[in-house]
């Protein structure tokens, strides 16, 4: 036995591979189902839906550049900025007085920004466009672009990092690139492979919301009420508020994945029912 497990060393150490765990196979296709639902899914629907309702792609376009420009361009690093400046700020402990006031101050930022994003954008872009399609495109373009840089590109370079991990084909790197690429590993091990999955199932039930909110806030855009920009304000911010309230449950995980899928349901009611809203002489 001693001589066999020498020999295995001795083999391995030949061959320039190191003896490690690998990332399980289960992980590895979940994140391929996650690539497939925040990278190529969005870009079908999208595709889809401009050729279904004969939809310019510009107001997916412009809905993408929504989440680009008000998000990760001025939120983020505002943010960041804040944070670095106030570390206070975010909390270190799950005490509930200052987790919430934090997730309040995150949820409103979230809910100012992309919606006055999309208040902005279209006012300026698109006013003559304001039918449902359009609005819906407008929503279609903000969602899968928050999907496609916020996961997908990610899992691209995830899988990648997994298939070569478990090849060993970065066992020969030098020593001071080995110890990143075995953090990411332990990470990629430990992390159960469910979580995997459900990065995906999130992305995919987001964007029916992003879609409805967007047409709440063309249709105040274009009946001139400024209490459905409002309205849509409050939705996002009382969906993004609890999350991290969410997160210190024990059962948090599933409280969280129930709670956004009955925005979500909501949503896909309120995009059918909606149409009909945009038929009506409100020009």
């Amino acid at each position: 036995m001693v001589k066999y497990e020498r020999e295995k060393t001795l083999a391995a150490e030949k061959g320039g591979r190191k003896d490690y765990e690998m990332i399980p196979g289960l992980t590895i296709a979940f994140s391929i189902i996650t690539l497939i639902l925040a990278l190529i899914f969005p870009i079908i629907l999208a595709v889809w839906f401009c050729r279904r309702y004969q939809v310019k792609a510009l107001a997916v376009v412009l809905g993408g550049l929504t989440f680009i420009v008000f998000q990760m361009i001025i939120r983020m690093p505002l943010l960041q900025a804040i944070n670095n400046a106030f570390p206070s700020l975010v909390p270190t402990t799950n005490a509930l007085g200052p987790l919430l006031l934090y997730s309040a101050y995150m949820a409103i930022t979230a809910a100012l920004f992309e919606e006055g994003g999309r208040f902005i954008f279209f006012k300026l872009f698109m006013k003559d466009r304001g039918d449902w399609q359009n609005a819906a495109a407008f929503g279609i373009g903000h969602g899968c672009a928050e999907a496609v840089l916020l996961v997908g590109v990610t899992y691209v370079f995830n899988i990648a990092l997994m298939f070569m991990i478990n090849s060993g084909r970065l066992n020969a790197l030098p020593q001071q690139l080995q110890q990143p690429i075995d953090a990411v590993r332990m990470q990629f091990v430990q992390l159960p492979s469910y979580m995997f999955l459900i990065t995906g199932i999130e992305r995919l039930m987001t964007i029916p919301i992003h879609i409805a909110l967007s047409i709440l806030v063309v249709l105040g855009i274009v009946r001139k009420r400024q209490r459905y920009i409002w309205l849509a304000i409050l939705i996002h911010f009382l969906l993004n508020f609890p999350l991290g309230y969410f997160s210190t449950l024990k059962y948090g995980l599933l409280v969280t994945y129930v709670f956004i899928g009955v925005f979500t349901a909501v949503s896909l009611v309120w995009i059918i029912k909606s149409r009909g809203l945009f038929n009506k002489k409100i020009f």
